[in-house]
């Protein structure tokens, strides 16, 4: 599928009976994945102006920050 998921997400597939095929990304390629995950985001918030969409954008952005050394509540202080 190639898609970038959040860590439970293979156990819940795993739990319905299905086998996942996951890998962990390189770093690089991880904060490339995280960057278009923003994008895509963004994108649905701007279709669905919900609070539920701002949470996600927060999830990656946090995710993102940790990828250059700064933690959520650096990221706050900021």
């Amino acid at each position: 599928m190639g898609k970038l998921v959040r860590d439970k997400i293979p156990m819940l597939i795993r739990n319905s009976g299905e086998k996942p095929v996951v890998r962990i990304l390189e770093e690089e390629e991880y904060r490339h994945c995280l960057e278009a995950k923003l994008d895509e985001e963004v994108a649905e918030f701007h279709e669905d102006r919900t609070a539920e969409e701002l949470a996600d954008i927060l999830e990656v952005v946090y995710a993102l920050a940790e990828t250059i050394g700064c933690t959520k509540d650096a990221l706050l202080r900021s």
